[in-house]
């Protein structure tokens, strides 16, 4: 049984449905118009005359003036959720303790005004930082062990990368005064975290050790929420984690690949719900780069690839914020593919630099799984290249049997 947000909000406010939603009069301030609104699927709330919200231990929290703990606690009595008691006593501690982590950073994110301002600052709404579990790590050196010690002994936490041991042996954590993201996999249970200083002059990105960030994808349970499962579904990459939070609050389905370019896990991962992304890159050597390299992964996973580009010198981020969510729909889509077998660059002025974009393309064409497609591909490729396609195609036949 899980605690139920719609049943706590409804003894603080009447509310009714409407569409997959439930609206009413803000519970925590003072409104004529209906601004709060809950989510009982996703388990949110969200008051757009405050600006608050959050999951129901937030909303227990704000209602009652509890911490968290005891709003953990006593949500639990009430809904009949046995809690974990410790790593002897629970087969599962060890991952739990990830969640737990989760929760613990979770609730400490509408406490921490600095974090709260950072996030307007970069432009995400806090229904979107709710929704992807975004959290603060304070200033404290034992923040967290303190808050988990009463379920978790310390070597949960050691394993996990959550807290280290100093030279004399005194136990600390890890993460402190960072927004904290949790990195889940594709069921929603956390694998990981990244942080972030809230200093906007740096750009200091930490993963707690052991998180196997080249087998997951930022926001990938989200975007699965979002696309549901149809044949066609399609999904956007990115590369960084405030790219993902704004192309969500776009409404956009998006994950973000932690890097400047996927990896062959999460190719193959991505192979398993999408049958094409978009990817949407930042603009400049290094995202440029990384798009080429991840074009090769998607095509040997049977994926389709097309990509659109920010302004030279923005990422998506920068891009939403400085323009609007609507300005993501005016964007031009590039066939990825056809845009690297047909550079739009002169024509070669030497041998060698025909051969070089001949190689180029037998590369490209022989990663590509449907040979209907490479074929189609192939023959646009060799109008480029001055070729007819017959001699492309025969080329590429040798090149094959090379990679099988």
């Amino acid at each position: 049984m899980a605690a139920s947000l719609l049943e706590l909000a409804g003894e603080l406010t009447a509310l009714r449905p409407i569409g997959s939603r439930h609206y009413g009069l803000c519970p925590f301030h003072k409104e004529k118009t209906p601004s709060f609104s809950v989510d009982p699927q996703k388990g949110l709330y969200y008051c757009h005359g405050c600006q608050k919200g959050g999951d129901v231990i937030a909303f227990h929290r704000r209602a009652r003036g509890l911490s968290f703990n005891t709003a953990v606690e006593d949500l639990a009595k009430r809904f009949g959720i046995t809690l974990p008691l410790s790593p002897e006593t629970s087969p599962t501690a060890a991952g739990g303790v990830l969640q737990a982590a989760t929760d613990f950073y979770t609730g400490r994110l509408l406490d921490s005004p600095a974090a709260l301002d950072y996030l307007e600052r970069r432009g995400i709404p806090l229904e979107t930082a709710t929704l992807y579990r975004l959290g603060y790590a304070g200033a404290g050196w034992q923040d967290l062990l303190r808050a988990l010690e009463p379920w978790y002994a310390p070597e949960a936490l050691l394993a996990k990368g959550l807290i280290a041991r100093s030279e004399k042996g005194a136990l600390f954590d890890r993460l402190r005064n960072r927004i904290v993201f949790p990195v889940a996999d594709a069921s929603g249970r956390t694998a990981g975290f990244a942080s972030r200083t809230l200093d906007p002059l740096r750009s200091d990105y930490r993963f707690t050790p052991g998180t196997r960030r080249r087998y997951l994808l930022f926001g990938l349970r989200e975007a699965l929420l979002k696309i549901g499962s149809g044949s066609d579904s399609s999904i956007f990459v990115v590369e960084g984690f405030f790219d993902v939070l704004a192309l969500a609050a776009a409404n956009a389905p998006v994950v973000g690949a932690m890097s400047n370019r996927l990896t062959l896990e999460q190719t193959v991962l991505l192979s398993r719900y999408v049958r094409s992304v978009t990817l949407f890159p930042d603009h400049d050597e290094p995202g440029l780069q990384g798009m080429a390299t991840s074009l090769s992964l998607l095509l040997a996973q049977g994926l389709c690839v097309q990509h659109v580009l920010p302004p030279p010198g923005e990422d998506p981020a920068s891009f939403l914020r400085n323009e609007s969510s609507q300005a993501l729909g005016r964007l031009q889509t590039h066939d990825t593919l056809l845009e690297h077998l047909t550079p739009d660059v002169a024509q070669p002025d030497s041998p060698a630099e025909s051969a070089r974009r001949m190689s180029d393309a037998l590369r490209l064409l022989s990663c590509i799984a449907d040979p209907t497609r490479r074929i189609a591909y192939a023959q646009h490729a060799a109008t480029r290249l001055g070729l007819p396609a017959e001699i492309l195609l025969r080329l590429l036949v040798p090149d094959l049997a090379k990679r099988e």
